[in-house]
Protein backbone atom coordinates (compact mmCIF):
# COMPACT_ATOMS: atom_id res chain seq x y z
CA UNK A 1 0.00 0.00 0.00
CA UNK A 2 1.19 3.36 -1.32
CA UNK A 3 1.93 5.32 2.16
CA UNK A 4 0.32 8.79 1.83
CA UNK A 5 2.53 11.75 1.29
CA UNK A 6 2.54 14.49 4.28
CA UNK A 7 0.49 17.67 4.49
CA UNK A 8 1.38 20.99 4.34
CA UNK A 9 1.52 21.62 8.47
CA UNK A 10 3.26 17.98 9.15
CA UNK A 11 5.89 19.18 6.93
CA UNK A 12 6.08 22.74 8.33
CA UNK A 13 6.24 21.22 11.78
CA UNK A 14 9.05 18.83 10.79
CA UNK A 15 10.67 21.79 9.09
CA UNK A 16 10.51 23.78 12.16
CA UNK A 17 12.02 21.14 14.78
CA UNK A 18 14.71 20.56 12.30
CA UNK A 19 15.84 24.49 12.27
CA UNK A 20 15.24 24.51 15.92
CA UNK A 21 17.65 21.55 16.47
CA UNK A 22 19.96 23.27 14.31
CA UNK A 23 19.58 26.58 16.16
CA UNK A 24 20.38 24.51 19.40
CA UNK A 25 23.61 23.17 17.94
CA UNK A 26 24.71 26.14 16.61
CA UNK A 27 24.62 28.38 19.68
CA UNK A 28 26.06 25.00 21.80
CA UNK A 29 28.98 25.44 19.15
CA UNK A 30 29.06 29.36 19.66
CA UNK A 31 29.63 28.84 23.39
CA UNK A 32 31.05 25.67 24.09
CA UNK A 33 34.62 27.81 23.57
CA UNK A 34 33.88 30.39 25.88
CA UNK A 35 35.61 30.91 29.20
CA UNK A 36 33.82 29.71 32.61
CA UNK A 37 31.94 32.88 34.47
CA UNK A 38 30.59 33.77 37.71
CA UNK A 39 27.57 36.19 38.12
CA UNK A 40 29.30 38.50 39.93
CA UNK A 41 31.57 38.98 36.73
CA UNK A 42 29.02 38.57 34.67
CA UNK A 43 26.86 41.65 36.04
CA UNK A 44 29.70 43.87 35.34
CA UNK A 45 28.21 44.31 32.31
CA UNK A 46 24.85 46.42 33.72
CA UNK A 47 27.66 49.23 35.18
CA UNK A 48 26.00 52.35 33.10
CA UNK A 49 23.22 54.59 34.12
CA UNK A 50 20.79 52.96 31.44
CA UNK A 51 17.49 51.58 32.72
CA UNK A 52 17.08 47.91 33.52
CA UNK A 53 14.46 47.04 36.04
CA UNK A 54 11.64 48.90 36.43
CA UNK A 55 9.14 47.64 39.65
CA UNK A 56 6.77 48.82 41.69
CA UNK A 57 8.88 51.14 43.59
CA UNK A 58 10.34 52.80 40.28
CA UNK A 59 13.15 52.02 37.98
CA UNK A 60 16.36 51.26 38.37
CA UNK A 61 19.74 52.18 36.02
CA UNK A 62 22.16 49.18 36.09
CA UNK A 63 24.54 50.92 38.64
CA UNK A 64 22.12 51.67 41.30
CA UNK A 65 21.28 48.31 41.40
CA UNK A 66 24.85 47.44 41.49
CA UNK A 67 25.49 49.68 44.43
CA UNK A 68 22.55 48.63 46.32
CA UNK A 69 24.11 45.10 45.82
CA UNK A 70 27.96 46.04 47.00
CA UNK A 71 26.73 47.99 50.08
CA UNK A 72 24.66 44.55 51.33
CA UNK A 73 27.52 42.48 50.37
CA UNK A 74 29.84 44.33 52.91
CA UNK A 75 26.99 43.22 55.14
CA UNK A 76 28.04 39.56 55.17
CA UNK A 77 31.42 39.18 56.87
CA UNK A 78 30.66 35.29 57.41
CA UNK A 79 32.71 33.39 54.74
CA UNK A 80 30.42 32.05 52.67
CA UNK A 81 27.40 32.90 54.28
CA UNK A 82 24.11 30.52 52.99
CA UNK A 83 21.27 33.72 52.88
CA UNK A 84 18.11 33.05 52.34
CA UNK A 85 16.12 35.48 50.41
CA UNK A 86 12.44 36.35 51.27
CA UNK A 87 12.04 39.29 49.13
CA UNK A 88 9.38 40.42 46.86
CA UNK A 89 10.47 40.77 42.88
CA UNK A 90 11.86 43.84 42.02
CA UNK A 91 15.34 45.94 41.61
CA UNK A 92 15.90 44.42 45.47
CA UNK A 93 15.22 40.55 44.47
CA UNK A 94 18.30 41.46 42.47
CA UNK A 95 20.29 43.46 44.03
CA UNK A 96 20.30 40.74 47.06
CA UNK A 97 20.94 37.78 44.70
CA UNK A 98 24.21 39.71 43.57
CA UNK A 99 24.96 40.67 47.11
CA UNK A 100 25.07 37.21 48.16
CA UNK A 101 26.93 35.77 45.39
CA UNK A 102 29.38 39.16 45.59
CA UNK A 103 30.15 38.07 49.31
CA UNK A 104 30.49 34.36 47.98
CA UNK A 105 28.19 33.24 49.38
CA UNK A 106 24.97 30.79 48.53
CA UNK A 107 21.10 32.44 48.07
CA UNK A 108 17.92 30.72 48.99
CA UNK A 109 15.30 32.34 46.81
CA UNK A 110 11.71 31.17 49.00
CA UNK A 111 8.58 31.76 47.50
CA UNK A 112 6.05 34.96 49.14
CA UNK A 113 3.75 32.34 48.71
CA UNK A 114 4.93 29.84 51.72
CA UNK A 115 2.91 29.05 54.36
CA UNK A 116 5.08 29.80 57.83
CA UNK A 117 5.60 25.89 58.60
CA UNK A 118 7.27 25.48 55.43
CA UNK A 119 9.46 28.66 55.48
CA UNK A 120 10.97 27.23 58.68
CA UNK A 121 11.31 24.11 57.11
CA UNK A 122 13.29 25.00 54.42
CA UNK A 123 15.41 27.58 56.15
CA UNK A 124 16.78 24.59 58.60
CA UNK A 125 16.90 22.19 55.51
CA UNK A 126 19.04 24.39 53.65
CA UNK A 127 20.86 25.34 56.78
CA UNK A 128 20.57 28.71 56.40
CA UNK A 129 22.46 31.33 58.68
CA UNK A 130 20.71 34.81 57.75
CA UNK A 131 17.04 35.95 56.02
CA UNK A 132 17.08 39.04 54.20
CA UNK A 133 12.73 39.83 53.69
CA UNK A 134 11.21 42.52 52.87
CA UNK A 135 8.18 44.62 53.81
CA UNK A 136 5.66 42.53 54.96
CA UNK A 137 7.43 39.25 54.70
CA UNK A 138 10.04 41.21 57.12
CA UNK A 139 7.08 41.50 59.91
CA UNK A 140 6.03 37.86 59.43
CA UNK A 141 9.52 36.37 59.75
CA UNK A 142 9.82 38.13 63.02
CA UNK A 143 6.61 36.29 64.01
CA UNK A 144 8.79 32.79 63.33
CA UNK A 145 11.01 32.73 66.03
CA UNK A 146 13.87 31.66 64.02
CA UNK A 147 17.17 31.30 65.46
CA UNK A 148 19.05 33.00 63.19
CA UNK A 149 19.51 36.98 61.94
CA UNK A 150 16.61 38.83 60.24
CA UNK A 151 17.79 41.86 58.16
CA UNK A 152 15.27 43.93 56.42
CA UNK A 153 16.04 44.65 52.69
CA UNK A 154 16.24 48.51 53.93
CA UNK A 155 18.72 48.15 56.49
CA UNK A 156 20.32 45.30 54.07
CA UNK A 157 20.88 48.27 51.13
CA UNK A 158 21.22 51.18 53.37
CA UNK A 159 23.95 53.78 52.59
CA UNK A 160 27.86 52.45 53.54
CA UNK A 161 30.66 50.73 52.52
CA UNK A 162 30.72 48.89 48.87
CA UNK A 163 32.69 45.38 49.30
CA UNK A 164 34.20 43.98 45.63
CA UNK A 165 33.63 39.93 45.02
CA UNK A 166 34.77 37.97 47.12
CA UNK A 167 37.29 34.92 45.44
CA UNK A 168 34.82 32.47 43.67
CA UNK A 169 34.62 30.00 41.38
CA UNK A 170 32.37 28.97 38.20
CA UNK A 171 31.68 25.78 39.71
CA UNK A 172 31.15 27.03 43.20
CA UNK A 173 27.40 27.41 44.48
CA UNK A 174 25.49 30.53 43.64
CA UNK A 175 21.70 29.09 44.47
CA UNK A 176 19.73 26.55 45.91
CA UNK A 177 16.38 25.95 45.16
CA UNK A 178 14.14 23.73 46.16
CA UNK A 179 11.74 20.95 44.03
CA UNK A 180 8.11 21.12 44.47
CA UNK A 181 7.78 18.64 46.58
CA UNK A 182 4.80 16.94 44.64
CA UNK A 183 5.69 13.15 45.63
CA UNK A 184 7.50 14.00 49.22
CA UNK A 185 9.41 17.09 51.13
CA UNK A 186 10.67 19.46 48.81
CA UNK A 187 14.58 18.23 47.70
CA UNK A 188 17.25 20.89 47.74
CA UNK A 189 19.24 21.62 44.45
CA UNK A 190 22.35 23.33 44.16
CA UNK A 191 23.11 25.41 41.26
CA UNK A 192 27.00 26.88 40.28
CA UNK A 193 27.68 30.26 38.88
CA UNK A 194 28.86 28.07 35.72
CA UNK A 195 25.43 26.21 35.07
CA UNK A 196 24.04 29.90 35.69
CA UNK A 197 26.06 31.55 33.03
CA UNK A 198 25.92 29.22 31.04
CA UNK A 199 22.19 29.14 30.37
CA UNK A 200 21.72 32.24 30.22
CA UNK A 201 24.56 32.85 27.16
CA UNK A 202 22.53 29.80 25.43
CA UNK A 203 19.45 31.48 25.81
CA UNK A 204 20.50 34.66 25.45
CA UNK A 205 22.38 33.45 21.66
CA UNK A 206 19.03 31.52 21.15
CA UNK A 207 16.47 34.23 21.49
CA UNK A 208 18.39 37.04 20.07
CA UNK A 209 18.71 39.14 23.65
CA UNK A 210 20.27 42.15 23.56
CA UNK A 211 20.14 45.94 24.36
CA UNK A 212 16.74 46.13 22.71
CA UNK A 213 15.07 43.26 24.66
CA UNK A 214 12.33 44.32 27.35
CA UNK A 215 10.71 41.65 29.10
CA UNK A 216 7.46 41.52 31.40
CA UNK A 217 8.78 39.23 34.38
CA UNK A 218 5.83 37.99 36.45
CA UNK A 219 6.95 34.26 37.02
CA UNK A 220 7.60 32.96 40.38
CA UNK A 221 11.54 34.03 41.38
CA UNK A 222 11.85 30.19 43.41
CA UNK A 223 11.50 27.91 40.39
CA UNK A 224 14.83 27.69 37.36
CA UNK A 225 12.16 29.37 34.86
CA UNK A 226 11.90 32.63 36.85
CA UNK A 227 15.35 32.76 37.38
CA UNK A 228 17.44 31.12 34.88
CA UNK A 229 15.52 31.37 31.78
CA UNK A 230 13.26 34.60 31.67
CA UNK A 231 15.19 36.89 33.76
CA UNK A 232 18.86 36.31 34.22
CA UNK A 233 19.36 36.03 30.59
CA UNK A 234 17.40 39.07 29.52
CA UNK A 235 20.09 41.28 32.54
CA UNK A 236 22.68 39.77 31.11
CA UNK A 237 22.40 40.50 27.96
CA UNK A 238 22.04 44.27 28.95
CA UNK A 239 18.06 44.09 28.30
CA UNK A 240 15.48 45.88 30.37
CA UNK A 241 13.18 43.95 33.03
CA UNK A 242 10.06 44.74 33.58
CA UNK A 243 9.15 43.20 37.10
CA UNK A 244 5.93 42.63 38.23
CA UNK A 245 5.14 41.66 42.45
CA UNK A 246 2.96 38.17 40.76
CA UNK A 247 1.05 37.16 37.58
CA UNK A 248 -1.94 38.50 37.43
CA UNK A 249 -3.78 38.01 34.07
CA UNK A 250 -5.65 41.61 33.71
CA UNK A 251 -2.40 43.29 35.12
CA UNK A 252 -0.08 41.57 32.58
CA UNK A 253 -2.57 42.47 29.69
CA UNK A 254 -2.58 45.97 30.88
CA UNK A 255 1.07 46.47 30.73
CA UNK A 256 1.62 44.40 27.42
CA UNK A 257 -1.21 47.03 26.10
CA UNK A 258 0.94 50.15 27.12
CA UNK A 259 4.05 48.80 25.92
CA UNK A 260 6.02 50.33 23.10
Amino acid sequence: MAKQAPNGASLRRRRSRLEISSDLAHVAAVTAHEPPATLPARFAILDHEQLVIRDQSGSWTGREVLARARRAAARLDAPQPRVAMWVEPGADWVAALLAITLAGGVAIPLSPLYPDPEIRWLLEDAGATALVASGELHARAHGLALAIPIVSTSDFFAPGDERTAAPIDSQDTALQLYTSGTTGKPKGVCISHGNLCHQSRLIAAAWNLDTQTSLLHALPLHHMHGIAVALLPTLLANGRVHMLPRFDALEVWRHLGDSN
